[in-house]
């Protein structure tokens, strides 16, 4: 439907959105002006995706069977009984419900990866808007953010303008920390 092409067209890309809301999360918690009853309330619920995406590799991997799975849950990001079996049963059948943890991982590698290029210049907002404007999943921006010359953005004050076109290879790694080409 026409709402829907809207609507697909104005979120960000698979995955980017969910890490997206957890990485402020985390980075808010990181504040000084945030008490300790919110960061450990963050650190809590940035705990359920990393057990998920552990839970998903064990699963697929063939390292744990579905109740092991569930039991790693319960133990690992405090859930009920019930509520692990179900969240073990979710990645079964879906492998990428687990990927959160990793896209935010992205995320921060990413962040640090710039404020490194950058130094003293880095601003987080910039960063923040110029990855939400790239509308592409974290590896894809991870290149095309670290492939620009230092100074071309991502500096307070002097921001490129129009969206950037995605890299001509799509080749797309994990690892954020430099650009494989």
């Amino acid at each position: 439907s026409t709402a829907t092409s809207r609507a697909r067209r104005a979120a960000p890309a698979s995955g980017l959105a969910e890490a997206w809301a957890h990485y402020v999360d985390l980075a808010a918690a990181q504040s000084e002006a945030t008490t300790n009853a919110d960061r450990l309330a963050a650190i809590r619920r940035a705990i359920h995706p990393h057990a998920l995406l552990h839970a998903m590799l064990q699963l697929h991997a063939g390292n744990a069977s579905l109740r092991e799975a569930g039991q790693q849950l319960e133990a690992q990001a405090f859930l009920p009984r019930e509520a692990a079996r179900a969240e073990a049963e979710r990645v079964a059948r879906d492998p990428l419900y687990g990927m959160t943890a990793l896209d935010r991982m992205q995320i921060f590698a990413l962040r640090e990866a710039l404020r490194a290029q950058h130094g003293g210049a880095f601003d987080a907002q910039a960063f923040a808007q110029e990855l939400l404007d790239l509308r592409l999943p974290v590896p894809l921006a991870a290149e095309a953010l670290l492939g620009r010359e230092p100074g071309r953005m991502l500096v307070a004050g002097r921001r490129t303008p129009g969206v950037p076109q995605p890299p001509s290879v799509l080749h797309s790694s994990w690892a954020c920390s430099s650009p494989s080409r």
